[in-house]
């Protein structure tokens, strides 16, 4: 259950709806209100409501709706946001902006697999814009199967990957691997990446997400 919060909800509404979730959930569920979309939300599991529980809920001064979703995804479910979303990207290094979903025509990101000098990478930004494609990726640090492999250039492939987009004025995008180089790799970079063998890794999805840089993912 989603519940979206009036912006022009009092203090005291507030603190009423908060009172009621309390009581109605006894206690056992964390509420804290997001603000998702520039809307302030609390999201909770509404499956052990009763029907009175509900109607109450919605009967709140603060509550502007409720939005029952059923998938486990909530926060994208096209139950709680039916219109398109999309991203713009790049303003915030001085890149050329690119605006990620919503349009009909694909964003094109290309690049290396692995920055392994400066040479190879300008060379290849450089041939990758001329193509058109609008974002330039490289991997600055890169998993293998086996640790006698090379890993990458890690912070020197970042500053490397930040060279070519002063030359091209590409934006970057780049993996992160790991919850502890989230901060390092979002100071470089304008989008993080997160491989498929890590899409189950929450520590990793949870920091990438709360990046203070607010770079998307």
């Amino acid at each position: 259950m989603i519940i979206s919060i009036r912006s022009l909800a009092s203090s005291e509404e507030r603190a009423q709806l908060l009172a009621l979730l309390g009581r109605v959930t006894q206690h056992q569920q964390s509420i804290m209100p997001s603000i998702i979309d520039g809307c302030e939300v609390i999201i909770l599991d509404g499956s052990k409501l009763d029907v009175q529980a509900d109607t109450l809920l919605r009967q709140q001064g603060a509550v502007e709706r409720v939005i029952a979703v059923k998938t486990p995804y909530k926060l994208v479910s096209r139950s709680f946001k039916p219109e398109g979303s999309s991203m713009l990207v790049g303003t915030l290094s001085g890149a050329e902006a690119v605006t990620i979903g919503g349009a009909t025509s694909p964003v094109i990101i290309a690049g290396p697999c692995a920055v392994e000098n400066r040479e190879q990478l300008l060379v290849t930004a450089k041939a990758v814009k001329a193509a058109g494609a609008q974002v330039l990726r490289g991997g600055a640090f890169k998993p293998r199967t086996s640790p006698y492999q090379f890993q990458g250039l890690g912070l020197e492939g970042l500053q490397l990957l930040a060279e070519a987009r002063e030359v091209t004025g590409l934006p970057v995008i780049t993996e992160v691997m790991e919850p502890g180089l989230v901060e390092t790799v979002a100071d470089y970079a304008d989008i993080l990446q997160i491989g498929s063998r890590n899409m189950q890794n929450f520590p990793l999805l949870l920091a990438a997400g709360r990046n203070s840089q607010a770079r998307p993912v």
